[in-house]
C-alpha cells in the first residue's frame, strides 16, 4: 500500500468534482502510445 500512496500525484483543480478522479489516477506506462489509443478507439467505435 505505501508504494500505491508513492504513485499518488496532487493535482489541483477548479473542478472539484474531478479532484478525486485526478488523485486516484495512474500515470501511463512508459511505452504508451496516444495515437495508437486513438486508433484503436475509432477501429471499435467505427467497426474497422
Amino acid at each position: 500500500m505505501k508504494h500505491k500512496q508513492q504513485l499518488q500525484k496532487r493535482v489541483k483543480t477548479s473542478v472539484k468534482a474531478f479532484q478525486d478522479l485526478f488523485e486516484n489516477t495512474e500515470p501511463a506506462p512508459p511505452d504508451f502510445d496516444p495515437e495508437q489509443a486513438r486508433w484503436e478507439v475509432l477501429k471499435d467505435k467505427h467497426n474497422l
